[in-house]
């Protein structure tokens, strides 16, 4: 469902810091609860919102229902979040990452694949990573990646993501392949995060695995808090949400060593 900012109009046209502050400042009369257009902070902010923490310590992540707002499209938000989470461990992804965890190359023998694959023999297709699952092949596939993203992981870790990690194959296209980022990250009002957009399957697996760190990418943030980090570093808003983030990225690395 699309949202309609009030903030809208001319200030479109503004530099992105001064738009931000904007939105943080008349939050209060925003129709919507989450707002300011995500892809511009991100052509904005670029790596300075990438940064590694612990994914042991993150256990919500956002939903996304059909036909309800999207928080993953937006920037800010505002109100009360607990709506729209739920913890990571119940979810499809991960325990379908736990079973190829345990089965490695013998996939094909879980429980999670032989529904898949009783799926598209009663005509029942499965959508995974948005594509149709219309053959036993096109399913081999999705699981030959989470096999080898495991293998990766316990190898080097969650590495972050560039454009030469690019592989396309029939179960991954490449324009999905294109418009994978970093595992994203939500800053709630309290400071906690909560994982949103991509990255389930880099995070199932890291959690799996007990690695201590991954890399993120900061995607939302709650007015308020942003507005206690303005108050703590007396900055604006683009300027006050990089000092944060270099905090907490110190934070992290200070926790690890």
């Amino acid at each position: 469902m699309q949202q309609e900012s009030a903030l809208a109009g001319s200030e479109e046209a503004l530099p992105f810091p001064r738009r931000l502050a904007l939105a943080v400042a008349n939050a209060g009369a925003e129709r919507a609860q989450f707002f300011l257009p995500l892809d511009d902070a991100v052509d904005h902010f670029r790596e300075a919102l990438v940064a590694d923490f612990d994914p042991r310590s993150i256990t919500q992540q956002f939903k996304v229902e059909l036909g309800a707002v999207d928080p993953t499209l937006w920037f800010l938000g505002k109100g009360e979040w607990t709506r729209f989470c739920r913890s990571i461990e119940i979810t499809r992804v991960f325990g379908e990452t736990r079973e190829v965890l345990e089965a490695g190359d013998g996939f094909r023998g879980t429980e999670a694949y032989q529904a898949f694959l009783a799926r598209i023999r009663s005509g029942d297709i499965p959508v995974l990573n948005h594509v149709r699952m219309e053959t036993a092949e096109l399913l081999d596939g999705y699981f030959q990646h989470s096999v080898q993203m495991i293998a990766r992981a316990r190898a080097r870790g969650i590495e972050r993501h560039t454009e030469a990690d690019v592989k396309v194959s029939a179960s991954r296209p490449e324009w999905l392949e294109r418009m994978e980022r970093n595992a994203g990250l939500a800053i709630d009002r309290d400071g906690s995060f909560i994982r949103i957009g991509p990255g389930k399957h880099r995070m199932a697996v890291a959690k799996l695995l007990g690695l201590s760190s991954m890399p993120f990418e900061i995607r939302l943030v709650h007015v308020a808090w942003l507005r206690q980090q303005m108050a703590k570093y007396k900055l604006p808003a683009a300027r006050a949400l990089r000092a944060a983030v270099s905090e907490l990225t110190q934070s992290a690395h200070g926790a690890k060593t």
